[in-house]
């Protein structure tokens, strides 16, 4: 089987949700410790970071994964209707 350079799929680590590592980086600026491990900090809540590893504590059975997730995607579209609401008005 001869495989062409095109065809190849790069590998990706199944770390994240994105199919990736999660890579958290932050300048520190003047010496400034205790503001970087603030933005740090910020920065890896807003990716999802701790929620991630919060799940991959314990294992999870397919059923469960699959009743959350849909809950959550209920959660999502009434959160996502509530704010069209406002915006438009009905």
């Amino acid at each position: 089987m001869n495989k062409s350079p095109f065809s190849e799929k790069k590998h990706k680590y199944k770390f994240a949700k994105g199919g990736e590592y999660i890579m958290v980086k932050v300048l520190v600026r003047d010496n400034n410790v205790e503001q970087a491990l603030r933005v740090a900090k910020r920065k890896s809540q807003k990716e999802g970071l701790y929620r991630e590893m919060k799940e991959r504590q314990r294992y999870e059975k397919p059923t469960t994964k699959r009743k959350r997730l849909k809950e959550e995607a209920v959660r999502n579209e009434k959160k996502r209707q509530s704010k069209q609401r406002m915006v438009f008005g009905f």
